[in-house]
């Protein structure tokens, strides 16, 4: 009885959906009664979106239970992992640690004009406990949240872990990819429009420091800055000057820093009377800057100005 039960219910149900009506005799009855036996033990049935299964027993029991399996892989580095979710990841499980983002940082944003520069836009605090405090350059009131890790889903099942800053009223203000960072600086979003970069608050934190400071060699000088900006001017007379700008990062075995793209030249012209005339030579320039045996050396991808020149620190 309960068999057949469980046979009206689907051709109930199935009456619902399609708003036709079916006439049932014993015979046809007892050829649905097996079919939805069968089609229950392999049905996926969802109850508000959570999976069960069900399945009836020999005495025509009705068996429910939360929580289909789900297969999944080791989560070691670089595998793929698929959850509850049935979703699946490509992260290092070291990555999603929000224990990364512990400390002070600079807040930026990119400079429209000139995508190798990043401006100062204020100063991000994360705590142990995932809470953070963002600090407004210009002085304006400090917004406060948390941190929590969270997941861009696609289409394909897959999701990509990220941090995501909320406001303490709910409202999302801000996510970075877990893993996207390079050498204390995490870019946010998809664009890498903003980014947080590391403060380091002593010395022995920061291994690429040799390289901060003002370096010289004939009529060409160097001034490196603590966030990998890079202002180099070579003059060509009293009057002419070139200049070169590079947004850098630094290598993770720490040998060298180097601009992927971005770097700008500029021909300036003094005038007597005081006023300038810029030309921009170009926008896509790279380069390369290592210190070997405390002298600094500059490799310039585009043109290859001073391959053959070493600068000594001077401030």
């Amino acid at each position: 009885m309960k068999k057949q039960m469980i046979a009206i219910a689907i051709l109930s149900a199935a009456v619902c959906l399609t708003g036709c009506t079916i006439n049932v005799n014993d015979e046809t009855m007892s050829a649905v009664k097996d079919t939805a036996v069968s089609m229950l033990d392999e049905a996926e049935i969802k109850v508000n979106g959570q999976p069960v299964e069900v399945s009836v027993d020999s005495d025509g029991d009705i068996n429910v239970s939360l929580g289909k399996k789900t297969e999944s892989t080791d989560n070691s580095a670089g595998s793929t992992n698929t959850d509850d979710a049935g979703q699946s990841q490509s992260t290092r499980p070291e990555e999603t640690d929000i224990r990364n983002l512990v400390g002070k940082w600079h807040y930026q944003e990119q400079d429209p004009q000139n995508g190798a520069v990043y401006d100062d836009a204020g100063f991000v605090t994360v705590e142990l406990d995932s809470t953070y405090t963002y600090q407004p350059a210009n002085g304006s009131v400090p917004m406060h949240g948390t941190v929590r890790l969270d997941y861009e889903e696609y289409g394909n099942g897959d999701k990509v872990p990220f941090f995501a800053f909320y406001e303490d009223s709910g409202s999302f203000w801000n996510g970075i990819y877990c893993g996207h960072s390079e050498n204390g600086i995490f870019y946010c979003g998809n664009g890498g429009t903003q980014r947080l970069v590391r403060i380091y608050t002593n010395e022995a934190e920061n291994p690429f420091d040799e390289y901060i400071g003002t370096w010289q060699c004939d009529r060409c000088s160097i001034r490196i800055g603590q966030l990998g900006v890079v202002e180099i001017h070579w003059a060509d007379s009293a009057s002419e000057d070139n200049v070169w700008e590079y947004g850098c990062i630094y290598s993770e075995d720490g040998t060298y820093m180097e601009c992927l793209g971005g770097g700008t030249l500029t021909h300036i012209v003094t005038a007597e009377d005081g006023t300038e005339t810029r030309t921009e030579i170009y926008n896509d320039g790279t380069a390369k800057f290592s210190v070997r045996g405390g002298t600094l050396f500059w490799q310039d991808g585009k043109e290859n100005k001073g391959m053959e020149m070493g600068f000594t620190k001077i401030g």
